[in-house]
């Protein structure tokens, strides 16, 4: 995993000064991963989750079929991880939204999804596993786990709702998982993927909904305890 990592970072890294020196520009489509395996001897795996971090940071983007794109710079927001009531609500409604979403989501992958989607769901949740402390890599892989399900439907309307909410979900990722740590994710997740090999709707629909509602908990009692202390403190 140490190895991987290093890869990842060194793929990463290779990638960001490409494009900050301008020798690839917005719109400039970027090596292969063949291509960058090749000029720094790393795996095949190494380099998609150092594309799949750039793409969720809206640094590149990947059109199927065609390529990795170097995506024009956008205006960067300021993130407020704090308790406030309309982070907090916003980040209620989204879950809300997702114990429907997701569980429609994960029935369709069950029957459409290939081998390869399922295997590359694996993968996500072992990066997710071996994360340790370092929260960025893991709320990234949850955000990648869940957007494999909802292309492996194989529907075009939810592939391209997942792209057009891809940041949204992406920083929602990171509210959570900085929020209420990661142990609620690794645990539903683990099932969520073992009913998914078994191809049991009923049971990976089920986890999954279970998985929505004790985040949504989670979130509920962490901003009750942050509300609290507060006024402990004034």
């Amino acid at each position: 995993m140490a190895y991987t990592k290093n890869a990842t970072e060194k793929a990463y890294t290779f990638i960001q000064e490409k494009i900050e020196s301008g020798e690839w520009k917005p719109g400039d489509k970027i090596w292969t991963e063949a291509m960058l395996c090749k000029e720094l001897q790393i795996s095949r795996v190494a380099v998609r989750q150092a594309l799949n971090k750039l793409v969720s940071l809206s640094v590149v983007y990947c059109i199927q079929g065609s390529g990795t794109y170097v995506q024009a710079p956008k205006p960067q927001e300021d993130l407020d991880l704090g308790f406030d009531s309309v982070v907090y609500d916003d980040l209620i409604s989204i879950l809300e939204y997702r114990r429907y979403y997701e569980c429609g989501n994960v029935a369709l992958f069950i029957r459409n999804a290939t081998q390869e989607d399922i295997e590359e769901l694996e993968r996500q949740y072992e990066i997710m596993k071996g994360c340790g402390d370092d929260m960025e890599a893991f709320y990234t892989a949850d955000y990648h786990f869940h957007d494999i399900i909802a292309k492996g439907t194989k529907k075009e309307f939810i592939f391209r709702i997942s792209n057009s909410l891809n940041k949204v979900l992406l920083r929602h990722q990171e509210h959570v998982n900085l929020w209420i740590g990661p142990d609620i994710g690794l645990e539903y997740h683990e099932f969520i993927l073992k009913y998914i090999k078994e191809k049991d709707v009923d049971f990976a629909t089920m986890y999954m909904q279970k998985h929505i509602d004790a985040t949504i908990q989670a979130v509920q009692e962490n901003r009750k305890k942050h509300r609290s202390s507060e006024k402990n403190e004034k």
